[in-house]
């Protein structure tokens, strides 16, 4: 049902479940039951879509990697995507706030996700005493582009007049960049009511992610026409910082998808050319496989 994920990034999972397969046969017996053993079960499964399963694995990972540091919060931040995933996002920010009291690295990071699951679970108050932490967090380190990213999210987020609508959207671009933007007929429902009902006093940012999804919504759908309308409302909604242009680069992308789709090739190549003309914007890293795989 969800055809606008491009070939490729279906190849993309299809050889990541393949791998986690073909791993697991090699180790064989010798790590039946171990963490690595439910920790690459975990894997195949949430590439599959079994989340609910993947999530057990998850637990039994932590649970069996207790005196192995790095290995426990590896299979608490799997815990996380899964309740993220799934839109659990209360139960997703405890994860999230347990990780950074105990990472070396990128607390930043899990502080982020942590505040705007907080604030997607409508718990303001402890989301906004987490987005004021995060200058305070910052180190340049190897992940200091995703870091500047989330500190200047949460700038928007605590700027905007509704908090749980602000941290819903932020939310949906992680999972977006994470190529686990995956809907179910209820959240797509959800999120075209919460589009049409949104505040009127958005950041461009906000109101451009926001028909982005919407879009993705009406795909998911298949309301080729609808879908096709939100995007091109995201794609004409000018971004005032460079550095928000990952998602005029992300609606090109899917605009792309969709005109292939529909056999509108000439409209997909010069998307597809508009789209790879952007620099020097947040996500870079996270948006170039997808800008990649456009013809």
């Amino acid at each position: 049902k969800q055809w606008y994920h491009r070939r490729v990034g279906k190849q993309w999972y299809q050889r990541r479940v393949r791998g986690s397969e073909v791993l697991l046969e090699g180790l064989g017996e010798s790590v039946k039951g171990t963490w690595a053993d439910h920790y690459f079960r975990g894997h195949m499964d949430k590439l599959k879509g079994r989340y609910h399963v993947a999530l057990d694995s998850f637990k039994m990972c932590a649970l069996r990697a207790a005196h192995l540091k790095q290995i426990k919060i590896l299979g608490y931040y799997e815990i996380g995507l899964c309740h993220m995933i799934e839109w659990n996002w209360s139960s997703a920010s405890d994860i999230f706030l347990d990780m950074r009291s105990e990472a070396k690295w990128s607390k930043l990071l899990y502080t982020y996700l942590s505040a705007v699951c907080m604030g997607a679970s409508e718990r303001p108050e402890g989301c906004r005493h987490l987005l004021k932490e995060l200058p305070g967090l910052y180190k340049k380190t190897m992940n200091h582009e995703l870091e500047s990213y989330c500190i200047r999210r949460a700038t928007t987020i605590s700027n905007g007049s509704d908090l749980r609508y602000e941290c819903h959207i932020a939310a949906l671009e992680m999972l977006y960049v994470w190529r686990y933007f995956h809907l179910t007929e209820s959240q797509a429902n959800f999120i075209i009511n919460n589009v049409n009902s949104r505040p009127q006093d958005l950041a461009p940012s906000t109101l451009a992610a926001s028909y982005l999804f919407l879009g993705l919504s009406w795909l998911h759908l298949e309301s080729i026409c609808r879908a096709q309308q939100a995007l091109l409302v995201a794609d004409n909604i000018p971004q005032v910082n460079n550095r928000d242009n990952y998602i005029s680069v992300a609606t090109l992308c899917e605009l792309t998808s969709l005109y292939l789709h529909t056999n509108q090739t000439e409209r997909a190549k010069t998307t597809s050319e508009r789209a790879k003309l952007h620099k020097d914007y947040d996500l870079e890293m996270q948006i170039f496989s997808r800008l990649n795989s456009l013809p």
